[in-house]
């Protein structure tokens, strides 16, 4: 006998866990029985998050709004740190762009929060939903789309039926790809180097954008004087710059970023990833709905990625 719940969503990542959870508080829905799959135990989810080395997730001030509406913010807003201020300039020319927050009479522009805090906040928000099950893990490995219903599969032969689908399991999506759902792609030919700097000056809350010769980098305000930044770069620099020890790489993004925060002090572990444009040429398919990257990935550039995807929710 198949599983049947209402609403099914693959990838319990932060895409999908958001979206069980407001699936779960909405007046409208909040009567349907969800299941939250995902191919990993929940406990590898959770080591993965620890280990993420302080990195941080820039929301919007909309989904911080968001947030605050589904009771989540009162747990995350303690290591939250508020962009009030935005820097934006261009290595070698003249000039700045600067915005205030108070100027457009907003709170922030909207906020850094650790990765690992907001992942383990909405992990245990979904624990505490009376209509959210948890399959994990569960590895769908085919699938049929009716009508008026969606059959999911896995080896071992256990099957899930809901009458709504919603495939949240990121850029690589097996559910799009199953269903011969196209893709419109771009490789940038770039890699993101992500990690965070110890500055010399207190950053004030002020995120800044500098567009350098070898790519756009952002430095974006966390808890104390410490900076989280993500450098694009062609993937080949990209790869010589990793491969820098701390003091060689600090050199460099130093010299890429100037002395605004006057000299940095010390840099975390770096990591890097391949970016590339993923626009999905449909997002529903009968009884089927894609969301976050699955439906679309975008460049870093303007930090929309997961606000984007808390807008589809």
């Amino acid at each position: 006998m198949a599983s049947h719940y209402d609403i099914a969503v693959v990838g319990g990542g932060l895409v999908g866990s958001s979206l069980a959870i407001a699936l779960a508080s909405s007046l409208t829905s909040s009567s349907y029985n969800i299941v939250l799959i995902d191919s990993q135990p929940l406990a590898d989810i959770q080591l993965k998050a620890d280990s993420l080395d302080g990195r941080s997730i820039a929301l919007a001030l909309s989904s911080k709004k968001m947030l605050y509406a589904l009771g989540l913010w009162d747990n995350l807003q303690e290591h939250a740190t508020a962009i009030k201020k935005i820097h934006i300039s261009d290595q070698g020319r003249f000039g700045a762009t600067r915005l205030d927050s108070t100027r457009y009479a907003v709170e922030s522009f909207g906020y850094l929060v650790p990765a690992d805090h907001l992942i383990n906040t909405l992990n245990n928000q979904v624990d505490s939903l009376d209509n959210v099950t948890r399959l994990q893990p569960y590895k769908v490995s085919a699938i049929e789309n009716h009508s008026n219903h969606v059959i999911l599969k896995q080896n071992d032969g256990e099957t899930v039926q809901a009458t709504l689908l919603i495939a949240a399991d990121g850029a690589n999506s097996f559910i799009r790809k199953a269903l011969g759902i196209g893709l419109e792609e771009k490789q940038y030919q770039q890699s993101a180097i992500v990690g965070s700097v110890e500055c010399e000056q207190a950053h004030n809350n002020t995120a800044y954008e500098r567009f350098t010769e070898e790519g756009p980098l952002a430095l974006l305000p966390r808890e104390g004087n410490r900076c989280g930044f993500i450098w694009m770069n062609p993937t080949e620099a990209a790869e010589n710059h990793l491969a820098l020890s701390d003091q060689a790489f600090k050199d460099k993004l130093q010299q890429a970023f100037g002395f605004r925060l006057g000299h940095f002090q010390s840099v975390s572990k770096r990591f890097a990833y391949p970016l590339a444009l993923l626009m999905s040429h449909q997002r529903v398919q009968q009884r089927v709905v894609l969301i976050g990257n699955a439906a679309q990935t975008l460049h870093p550039i303007a930090g929309q990625g997961l606000n984007l995807a808390l807008r589809d929710i």
